[in-house]
């Protein structure tokens, strides 16, 4: 398992070129698409949304995307609940 160069969406969104990888049509497309949050709507804008498409190739559906997905769900969660 790699270690992220990251410890939250902040540092993500500010410090790296990561895309956020998410199911299409899953809650967690929502929670990204729906926010009223602004790093949540930057991230749903420069990260998620253009690669859309793209995510919904079974290529990407692999080890590696999953285990950063649940990793991006940890990590911003608590970070979430306060800011809706």
């Amino acid at each position: 398992m790699s270690i992220l160069p990251f410890n939250s969406l902040a540092e993500l969104a500010s410090y790296t070129d990561y895309l956020v990888y998410i199911i299409p049509g899953s809650s967690s497309e929502n929670t990204f698409r729906l926010s009223q949050n602004p790093l949540f709507q930057e991230v749903w804008r420069d990260r998620i949304e253009p690669y859309m498409e793209e995510f919904s190739r079974e290529e990407y559906i692999s080890e590696p995307t999953q285990v950063f997905q649940a990793y991006a769900k940890i990590a911003t969660y608590s970070s979430y609940l306060g800011m809706m």
